[in-house]
């Protein structure tokens, strides 16, 4: 602590669309007293005000913040908003990059709108995961994605598909780093982590096997281990 009282670091966890914060409840030790796992859909469809609400509400003076997917984009944006404060970064199957598609982006809030939550799971994300992940991670997975709200789900698809690109200030990064893959994830996947990695100062890439886009649920206790 410092001699104001306030802690020196702060963990920031943050969760991929369309999951909420509550994934990481098994990792809430990680930096104890001092781990957040805060839920940003109601902050809007904008990247950029996820990450600047997540750096208002944490008193840290510096922070590690470590994101999946959507949750790593974010983490880039508060890298990018303060890089004085934040001092590490953890990526989990989260692109650097952006190739904006508005009319992917659109259907799928249209799905999400007109249908309702299950056929957006089983078209766009319960096909993430490894084919062999167990029924108690899918169950576990589809119990929090189901119970969230719409509204929320559109915000993250919105805010997934309006991200700016990051890859330049990703590779011009130079503090610590941990960019890790499920073997099985197709997006971004294995070979672009590694080379993203391979591009990055001070980073290391970890690849996590029999797991998909989701290494959090899939691969809890691998994932934990890593970032510890």
């Amino acid at each position: 602590m410092t001699a104001n009282g306030r802690r020196e670091i702060g963990l920031i966890l943050l969760h991929p669309l369309p999951f909420d914060g509550s994934i990481w409840s098994g990792f809430m030790d990680l930096v104890p007293g001092a781990t957040y796992a805060p839920t940003l859909y109601q902050c809007g469809g904008q990247l950029k005000d996820w990450a600047v609400e997540a750096l208002r509400c944490f008193s840290e003076e510096q922070l590690i913040v470590v994101g999946s997917s959507i949750g790593g984009s974010c983490a880039l944006e508060m890298a990018n908003l303060a890089p004085d404060r934040v001092i590490g970064l953890g990526l989990i199957g989260a692109k650097a990059s952006c190739n904006p598609n508005p009319e992917f982006r659109k259907s799928a809030v249209q799905l999400l709108r007109e249908r309702g939550f299950d056929p957006a799971w089983e078209r766009y994300w319960r096909p993430l995961f490894d084919e062999k992940a167990s029924e108690v991670a899918l169950e576990k997975a589809y119990e929090i994605a189901s119970n969230i709200a719409l509204s929320d789900q559109i915000n993250g698809v919105n805010a997934f598909h309006t991200r700016v690109d990051r890859q330049e200030f990703t590779q011009n990064w130079s503090k610590p780093a941990v960019l890790i893959s499920g073997s099985s994830d197709t997006h971004p996947g294995s070979v672009y982590l590694s080379d993203l990695s391979s591009k990055m100062a001070n980073s290391r890439f970890c690849s996590i096997e029999r797991a998909g886009h989701y290494v959090v649920l899939e691969k809890p206790a691998e994932t934990k281990l890593i970032l510890k």
